[in-house]
């Protein structure tokens, strides 16, 4: 899938490209993705359900919403993917909008992505929530905005293991609890 121009718009749920239920050695390059919505919940890219060996590459991705807005959403057993080289943009009029998301998905590269967030509050740039085991994070540029607290540029969140995190550039801005890692 690639060089293609995707816009969804809508109330809420909008999605630009869905990768679901076993999609193996698939390539997604060179597209341009914009999820809009007046509700939340609007994803960029969906990788979901025994999703495994896929290269995303070189996508410009935005979204945005109220709230719960995601560059990309890696999860439910997720494997062996890589995500590198992105431009991801989320933006909201509320908090919780996400860069990239991965949850129970192991053995995924995600590098050299430029990620910017914005927000009220809770923004995350980079978040591995639980069972995202052996999650390589290099090289991206990260930055999280809010014009609340909790604007987080990678989190680790519950239990994850094995994760290598290195030569990452982080900012983060808001009025309290702003972290980088």
């Amino acid at each position: 899938v690639s060089r293609n121009t995707v816009v969804t718009t809508g109330s809420s749920s909008n999605y630009g490209l869905v990768l679901s239920s076993n999609v193996t050695n698939s390539t997604l390059a060179d597209n341009l993705v914009t999820t809009t919505g007046t509700g939340a919940n609007n994803i960029g890219v969906a990788m979901v359900t025994n999703v495994s060996r896929n290269i995303v590459i070189r996508n410009i991705v935005t979204t945005s919403g109220t709230a719960n807005n995601y560059g990309f959403r890696i999860e439910s057993d997720s494997v062996n993917n890589t995500v590198e080289n992105n431009s991801i943009t989320t933006a909201g009029t509320a908090g919780s909008n996400y860069g990239i998301q991965s949850l129970a998905s192991v053995r995924n590269l995600i590098a050299s992505n430029t990620i910017s967030t914005n927000g009220t509050s809770d923004n995350y740039g980079i978040l591995l929530e639980q069972g995202a085991d052996h999650t390589l994070v290099l090289n991206n540029t990260v930055r999280t905005n809010g014009t609340g607290g909790n604007n987080l540029g990678i989190t680790l969140q519950s239990v994850v293991n094995n994760i290598t995190l290195s030569a990452n550039t982080i900012a983060t801005d808001g009025t309290t609890d702003n972290y980088g890692i």
